[in-house]
């Protein structure tokens, strides 16, 4: 919420009847905020917000260059916002919470939100048939079974010579 909004909250709230304690706690402000704010006539404190500057960013100079990044690459992370600004200028001196910070609210300014993609992991039915992939995990689990239960090394037989003799 604006600070000017807060203080046209804080004198309606008093005009309604309402405590200064729960003024303050109602719109989660301190009590000496609040005082503070009352002590303002309505132009002192538009003065006052409007003097209020907001900081200029490390990667503002960067910023139209990030933007078209997102805007290619949708599924771009912040991390590889930073490794390619690491590519371009080795000089700059920056933090990985500061990247993620500048691109997540790139991203909310400008509805640039970020592409999820879903791995694959189904198996490629190209290189393995359903029955060999059946044998092989029906397979691997009976030679763990029997590793477990040292009969491949009670019978001296590898679990190799076990598998390949069984396979047919």
């Amino acid at each position: 919420m604006d600070k000017f909004e807060v203080y046209v909250d804080i004198r309606q709230l008093l005009k309604q009847g309402f405590s200064k304690a729960k003024i303050a706690k109602k719109l989660g402000i301190s009590r000496p905020t609040l005082y503070r704010y009352l002590q303002k006539d309505p132009k002192e404190m538009a003065d006052w917000v409007d003097s209020l500057q907001v900081r200029s960013k490390k990667l503002d100079p960067y910023k139209d260059k990030i933007l078209s990044w997102l805007k290619e690459n949708p599924d771009m992370s912040a991390a590889q916002v930073e490794d390619w600004l690491r590519e371009r200028d080795s000089s700059l001196e920056i933090s990985e919470s500061t990247v993620r910070g500048y691109v997540r609210k790139l991203r909310e300014d400008y509805d640039l939100p970020k592409e999820i993609r879903v791995r694959d992991y189904d198996v490629n039915s190209h290189f393995i048939s359903s029955k060999n992939q059946i044998f092989f995990s029906n397979s691997s689990r009976l030679i763990y079974i029997l590793l477990r239960q040292n009969v491949l090394n009670f019978l001296h037989i590898s679990w190799e010579e076990f598998f390949y003799d069984h396979s047919a």
